[in-house]
């Protein structure tokens, strides 16, 4: 839109904070999911306006996602974002070799 711009806020959780509704359909999760996602939104969105005051009463639409939003939008699993699970395992020399890019340059 003319005259807009977007802001995604991005942070990591704990995926086991959500566990208990992953079996739960979408927007049927409850109450208490929906109060979790926007505390945890609404904080950071403060956080954002004190660093950017200016676009403190700009803000038109709020969309807060969790973990289970990443599994349900994006088929990830335990709510990973960045498409490899971190853990130590994806250090390891066969899975670092697996990953390289083979390319020309």
């Amino acid at each position: 839109f003319l005259g807009k711009a977007t802001c995604a806020i991005i942070t990591l959780l704990e995926y086991e904070w959500f566990h208990s509704w992953e079996k739960e359909n979408l927007n049927h999760r409850g109450d208490r999911y929906e109060e979790i996602k926007k505390t945890i939104g609404h904080g950071l969105i403060d956080q954002a306006c004190k660093l950017f005051p200016q676009m403190q009463d700009k803000i038109d639409l709020v969309v807060i996602g969790s973990p289970l939003s990443h599994n349900y939008y994006l088929g990830n699993t335990v709510g990973d974002i960045y498409g490899l699970h971190h853990n130590l395992e994806r250090f390891k020399l066969e899975i670092q070799a697996l990953l390289r890019p083979e390319t020309g340059i």
